[in-house]
């Protein structure tokens, strides 16, 4: 070989090492699309978690009527935490649960179960998460039953479809779904409001339509602000602050010459105000309850035989 043929060769093969392209790195929205992608592949796999545990819970339940559901969901919190870097509570597995129970019993009652947009996925997780208030669980049942509430099963039906068709996002849906709630609980309450005005002697339902008015504002509350809306107020006459409050509630019932219909009609001012806790709710009943018995005690005669007031 001449040396003129050796040095054509290396120019040669130098001209293909100068040619060869060097690989590119993936672009940035490439990746980002394929973490979604695995993020999509992580919830559907908890949906079959869901899937399988409640499963589980049946064939273990039907073992013998001494196991528990609550040593069931131990048993699959036992074998999450194995795996898992977090700590998983039982909490954590019912709502694993619940999750794939709400996507089942509404994409059956519907027939709809994958999102459009999605290439035939599971919803987002965050969409079913907002259904969840709108199934639950029959306790009465060993076979791990799951139902959609009585009151607002047609409703939701109505709504998982509409939001599976316009692919709705977490935000929307756990926004139309506190809608949907707060509609239900305000017609319940106005109708239990009603029921307790033609029947005022019960007492019972009198407190049902406190309780339903005070879940109606609730719900109202959970509402995603709209603009040229406020917050619920308290009625509570208030003072310069709030060290005020209580001094300026004593003056009042203090010089009032009837204390008695003062204080009720502050309490009656304060029931059903969703800022208050279910205890401070029980008192509330329970004072009214009270005060009015006193309007019904009986009065004595002039021969000292009681009569009705």
């Amino acid at each position: 070989m001449t040396e003129r043929t050796e040095s054509a060769q290396v120019e040669q093969v130098e001209s293909e090492v100068e040619t060869t392209p060097e690989p590119q790195s993936p672009s940035e929205s490439r990746l980002l699309d394929q973490f979604k992608r695995r993020c999509q592949d992580a919830a559907s796999a908890s949906l079959d978690m869901g899937r399988i545990g409640i499963e589980y819970i049946r064939v273990r339940m039907a073992l013998s009527d001494s196991i528990s559901r609550d040593s069931c969901t131990a048993n699959l919190r036992n074998a999450w935490q194995e795996q898992a870097a977090e700590v998983i509570s039982t909490d954590r597995v019912n709502k694993l649960l619940r999750q794939y129970a709400t996507y089942h019993v509404l994409s059956e009652s519907t027939g709809a179960g994958r999102a459009s947009g999605r290439k035939g996925k599971y919803p987002a997780i965050r969409v079913i998460e907002a259904f969840t208030p709108l199934v639950e669980r029959d306790v009465k049942s060993r076979a791990e039953v799951w139902l959609l509430t009585p009151g607002t099963a047609e409703a939701a039906k109505v709504l998982w479809s509409q939001a599976l068709e316009v692919a709705m996002t977490g935000a929307d849906a756990a926004n139309a779904v506190s809608k949907l709630l707060a509609e239900h609980k305000a017609t319940e309450a106005l109708r239990l409001a009603k029921l307790a005005a033609e029947n005022p002697a019960d007492q019972t339902l009198a407190a049902e339509a406190r309780r339903a008015q005070a879940e109606s504002d609730k719900a109202n509350a959970k509402l995603a602000p709209q603009e040229g809306t406020s917050k619920p107020k308290s009625r509570l006459p208030r003072g310069n602050g709030i060290d005020d409050i209580p001094a300026f509630i004593y003056d009042r019932i203090a010089s009032s010459e009837e204390p008695d219909d003062l204080l009720e009609s502050i309490l009656e001012g304060l029931k059903g105000h969703p800022a208050l806790s279910k205890r401070g709710h029980r008192a509330i009943d329970s004072a009214l309850v009270i005060l009015g018995r006193a309007d019904k005690a009986p009065q004595a005669s002039e021969n000292g035989q009681a009569v009705a007031a």
